[in-house]
């Protein structure tokens, strides 16, 4: 007798193997739909450890300098479980302030690194606070790079200053804040730029919200001899408009799936 139409004919393979197409639908479509939930799984798994990313990408002098990240925190960031964003469009100047504690006169407090500050970069944390001069949705903030302006950067304080491969910062991407990679390409003349992108989210004109920054130096933070605290380097910043993907249509069919399989194994 034919194996398989015996089984055909077996109520038992009804109940107990004829969902399983139904099954792996569903998981596929949650599976699917996880990952373009913020914070979800990507094809590597998100470290739950901090990591720490710093700038000096590869974009000439005559053009401004260091942009974007490095290659090897590119690297990181994916090793990491990042996941890469497309923005629709960049803001213009103005729709967004931010008041940082790069120029505080007080500085803020930190922690010297080293001896070896590859391994053991110094740090300080504060809360940058961002306000929106206009009602904006989905709204991203852009980590460009270390400022050329900085009045403490090496090109403008001498030696002993804030170099550009020096500076970055630290993020956990399995953190509640979420974190993405945006590329920027030039056709014809430059690599890639790669910078490193904040959700903010929908922001109200008017309002202003507290976003905690968490510096990394790979060398001596400077002291404000007057409080005792640091001077921070100073990022250049942009902002950018994306919607960030949500489970939507397939995360609830592939539950609804779920819910027939486990309706037809009861039958």
């Amino acid at each position: 007798m034919n194996m398989l139409n015996t089984l055909h004919r077996t109520p038992f393979h009804r109940t107990r193997f004829a969902g399983r197409p139904l099954v792996l639908v569903a998981a596929l479509l949650l599976v699917a739909s996880m990952s373009l939930v913020p914070g979800s799984a990507s094809a590597t798994a998100i470290s739950t450890s901090p990591v720490n990313l710093f700038f000096n990408g590869t974009v000439p002098a005559s053009d401004g300098g260091f942009y974007g990240l490095s290659q090897a925190s590119v690297n990181a960031f994916f090793n990491a479980g990042g996941q890469t964003l497309s923005p629709s469009g960049f803001l213009f100047p103005g729709a967004v302030s931010v008041d940082t504690p790069d120029n505080l006169p007080v500085g803020i407090p930190g922690s010297q690194g080293g001896p070896n500050f590859i391994t053991k970069p110094s740090r300080a944390s504060n809360d940058w606070m961002i306000t929106a001069n206009d009602d904006l949705d989905d709204v991203w903030l852009l980590f460009r790079g270390h400022s050329p302006n900085d009045p403490k950067g090496a090109n403008n304080f001498g030696p002993g200053g804030y170099l550009p491969q020096n500076v970055g910062m630290s993020i956990n991407l399995a953190g509640p804040d979420i974190w993405r990679l945006v590329t920027v390409s030039d056709c014809c003349q430059f690599p890639d730029v790669h910078y490193l992108a904040l959700f903010l989210g929908d922001l109200t004109d008017g309002t202003t919200i507290a976003q905690t920054i968490n510096y990394r130096v790979r060398q001596a933070l400077m002291l404000d001899s007057t409080t005792g605290n640091f001077i921070v380097p100073q990022y250049l910043i942009g902002f950018a408009a994306a919607s960030v993907p949500e489970a939507g249509t397939a995360w609830l069919l592939g539950l609804g799936l779920f819910g027939l399989v486990a309706r037809r194994a009861r039958r």
